[in-house]
């Protein structure tokens, strides 16, 4: 029986592990109708409490999953959604 659960231990460990070996840095530029960088836009990925904010060039940086989507707001703007489809920018 302790073995029983000292496997299952290791193996949510282990898939614990693997969950967070898919998540990678991903940046980019925000820009607005005249392809000015807009600055305090919200980058958040969706479903997550995980999210930044663009500087005052509109760059951004941040971890998210490749299959994740991200979402960018401003007031303003209308909110758009962009899967991330294991780009990294």
């Amino acid at each position: 029986m302790k073995k029983n659960v000292v496997f299952f231990v290791f193996l949510l460990l282990l898939c614990q592990g693997y969950a967070f070996a898919q998540s990678a840095r991903v940046t980019g530029k925000v820009t607005g109708p005249d392809n000015q960088g807009l600055p305090g836009v919200n980058v958040q990925v969706n479903g997550t409490t995980t999210g930044t904010s663009t500087d005052v060039d509109g760059n951004f940086a941040l971890n998210a999953a490749s299959t994740a989507s991200l979402v960018f707001s401003n007031i303003g703007y209308v909110s758009q959604t962009v899967p991330v489809n294991g780009r990294s920018v």
